[in-house]
């Protein structure tokens, strides 16, 4: 294909073509000297034309504009004798417009001036700002950090400076919706804790808050709403009073002003599908599912005629079951953590038929024995593929009868036991959207009776083994070792199967980890007594122990001056920050609603700092940030973000490293958070190691002294009596204090690091 090479060809043959006849013809100017001095007697020239200006120097009267004089505006006045006009005898100085007052003593009686109108005293001129004009509006149903929310927002302006209008539904704040009708405004509230939160932000131009108004008092009338997306949300705010606001303590400002809002109407669409809250929210005929939010042909069974049973929002005749009871040929169980724990039970008939049956709780602590009614409880809940081909099945779903769990437990070799009674599957489709729906004429499966035994995570052979345990030992278990050949990076192989660094105590030759923990591990310590001073001993490191209020806020960070280990349980703590309203935004890639702690640290140019970070019941969030930042909790920091990680998941430390790159000290905020808020605060204890590394003090630019002492000689100087061996340095240029290799120990030195033995630094 010759195309594109002719086509450039071309081009350039036609531009060497122009270069040769001379200028462009559009080309009018090269200096002022070519244009007409009556009508443009400038040139342009980054384009070649003759302009009438092109800096305000050029123009008698006004400002250069696009190459034009432009005029300056003309205050209408500048003094209230320059007002002539009845109804419009004051100058407002700094708009320079003549107004119908500019004080209240400009107004009759009874009478004041509320923003340059003289109005009835008692009326809306009570107020330091009345009324309000939306430029851009909307509204929107979504499910924010704090929950489900409705919400209008309008603007004053496009742009900033603006006044921003909201009006929040906070449903799990206790706000009640219900459709078109009246809702008072909230009263004895505030920010923090209001359902139906109306409040004015005030920006100036650059964006930034200047005062909050919030509403104590009047009415939202919403004139039309349904809740479904893209239909019409109207309303009228009616005698709305709003006081400036303090939001850092919650509270209103002593003597703040007030702004005053009556008949001010909203007319938007919707963005978002609210859910139903109540039958009242549904058409005739239908009734709400409060768990799913979705209007459904039936909730209970009393919404069904004659023998037909609820079952996933429709009514079903269950007098005739299409399958009957499930056979188990074999069974199996396993246990996993992600966000939640999980116990999958899976069995399988005589015909490859596959019942799964998950149980899931937020803690450990929560699986228990006992009856769970399957249609009330979705923590537990019992699935059949069935009739499979190609992995393309029939699917059924349980949605009545009860999960009897007579033992269970999520260690390896547990048992898990019980049996399924008066059990009904309907058979259900999977949407795109994951959600699920009944099938089209769907069947019905039924179990009156089947008991199942099993053991956790049990193998055969190695092939069912992970890789982190991937030999199948003794009692069907997966280990990580039989022996210790088995084991490539630590020493020896424990009883329970598992690659550990001791068996007891006589293992563990560091002084500073003398003892050796049930899990293998040489530690610091295993009771308090084992710990100096004032430490504790908490997941056996010593440890200085933090409680609330310390750490939980900005006022209250923790000042780290040293490294160390501290720690101590969340009990007191709250969920004052956070990494990111979103994942998308997160610093972290994942939101973090649960407690934290906040550390204050000041590092000096070119010092590092190095932070891991464990929590024990639950998942560690870790991030450092610039600022700490106050608000209304819990506080995005995505914007002030220096690094954060949040990679494993419970029980397992995260690490993060930072470097002040500046060339000034420099004071960051290191936040320790948590995924999900912990069941048991109080008994869930959190770990974090502080290495403060050396403060750049350009010593440590000894790699120019290896170029002295011949680099590797150098090392030797840390060998004690082998000293003499930094001898060598002399036969660079000596180092230039090559002696100092004769004193061996200097080695260490990073601050000798012009020595010529400080090669190490």
């Amino acid at each position: 294909m010759r195309s594109a090479p002719i086509t450039l060809a071309l081009v350039a043959a036609l531009a060497l073509l122009g270069a040769c006849n001379g200028e462009d013809e559009d080309q009018i100017c090269d200096t002022h000297d070519d244009c007409p001095l009556s009508s443009a007697p400038y040139c342009n020239v980054d384009d070649g034309e003759c302009v009438e200006c092109i800096e305000d120097e050029h123009c008698d009267d006004g400002s250069c504009v696009d190459f034009e004089c432009v005029p300056d505006e003309v205050p209408d006045c500048e003094g209230h004798d320059d007002c002539t006009e009845a109804g419009a005898e004051y100058c407002d100085l700094d708009t320079g417009e003549c107004v119908e007052c500019t004080e209240s003593d400009h107004c009759g009686a009874e009478e004041q001036c509320v923003d340059f109108a003289c109005v009835p005293e008692g009326e809306p001129g009570d107020c330091d700002h009345n009324g309000f004009t939306a430029a851009v509006e909307e509204s929107f149903y979504g499910v924010g950090s704090d929950g489900p929310l409705l919400g209008y927002v309008g603007d004053s302006s496009a742009e900033a400076p603006l006044d921003r209008l909201t009006v929040i539904w906070w449903f799990d704040y206790g706000a009640e919706w219900h459709g078109p009708g009246v809702y008072p405004v909230e009263t004895n509230t505030n920010l923090m804790e209001c359902g139906l939160c109306v409040q004015i932000q005030v920006a100036d131009s650059a964006g930034n808050l200047e005062k909050t108004f919030f509403a104590v008092e009047g009415e939202i009338e919403i004139t039309e709403g349904s809740g479904n997306d893209g239909e019409p949300f109207n309303g009228v705010l009616h005698d709305v009073v709003l006081v400036e606001w303090d939001g850092q303590n919650d509270e209103a400002v002593s003597g703040g002003e007030e702004w005053c809002i009556d008949g001010f109407t909203f007319e938007t669409l919707l963005d978002g599908q609210m859910p139903c809250f109540g039958d009242e929210d549904c058409p005739e005929g239908l009734y709400c599912d409060v768990q799913s939010g979705v209007c459904v042909d039936c909730v209970t069974d009393d919404h069904c005629d004659g023998e037909d049973v609820c079952a996933m929002g429709a009514c079903l005749d269950v007098s005739t079951c299409d399958s009957e009871g499930f056979v188990i040929e074999s069974q199996s169980a396993i246990s996993a953590w992600w966000f939640a724990y999980f116990l999958i039970f899976e069995a399988e008939d005589a015909d490859g038929n596959i019942m799964e049956i998950a149980v899931v709780r937020a803690a450990e602590d929560e699986f228990e024995a006992g009856s769970f009614d399957l249609a009330e409880d979705p923590s537990n809940s019992v699935f059949i593929a069935a009739n499979c081909v190609n992995d393309d099945c029939d699917y059924f779903m349980a949605f009545a009868g009860n999960l009897i769990i007579d033992e269970i437990g999520l260690d390896d070799g547990d048992t898990f036991e019980g049996s399924l009674e008066d059990v009904l599957l309907l058979e259900v489709n999977f949407l795109e959207d994951n959600s699920i729906v009944p099938a089209d004429d769907p069947d019905l499966w039924c179990i009156d009776d089947m008991e199942f035994s099993t053991r956790i995570n049990l193998c055969e052979d190695d092939d069912d083994c992970p890789e982190a345990r991937p030999i199948c030992g003794e009692d069907n278990l997966c280990v990580e070792c039989v022996e210790a050949d088995d084991c490539e990076d630590l020493p020896f192989c424990s009883a329970a199967g598992s690659c550990v660094e001791c068996l007891e105590a006589e293992h563990c030759e560091d002084e500073s980890h003398p003892f050796c923990s049930d899990d293998g591990l040489c530690v610091a310590c295993m009771v308090d007594e084992d710990c100096e001073g004032e430490q504790v001993c908490r997941a056996n490191a010593c440890l200085i122990e933090q409680s609330a209020p310390a750490g939980n806020t900005c006022p209250e960070a923790i000042e780290l001056l040293q490294s160390g280990v501290q720690g101590g349980t969340f009990e007191g703590y709250t969920d004052d920050f956070s990494p990111g309203a979103s994942m998308a935004e997160s610093c972290t890639g994942f939101t973090a609603a649960g407690p934290d702690v906040v550390y204050e640290v000041t590092l000096e140019p070119g010092q590092e700092l190095d932070v891991v970070y464990t929590v024990f019941g639950g998942d560690a969030s870790l991030y450092i940030v610039s600022e700490c930042l106050d608000g209304d909790a819990p506080v995005d920091h995505s914007g002030v973000c220096l690094v954060g990680v949040d990679d494993t998941v419970g029980n397992q430390a995260e690490e993060i490293s930072y470097t002040n790159s500046g060339a000034e000290a420099e004071t960051v905020y290191v936040i320790l958070d948590v995924y999900s808020f912990p069941s048991s605060p109080e008994e869930t204890t959190w770990v974090a190691e502080f290495f403060l590394g050396e403060e750049d003090d350009n010593g440590d630019n000894g790699d120019n002294g290896d170029n002295g002492d011949n680099g590797d000689n150098g090392d030797n100087g840390d060998n004690g009596d082998n000293g003499d061996n930094g001898d060598n340095g002399d036969n660079g240029d000596n180092g230039d204090n090559g002696d100092n290799g004769d004193n061996g120990d200097n080695g260490d030195n990073g601050d000798n690091g012009d020595n010529g033995d400080n090669g190490d630094d």
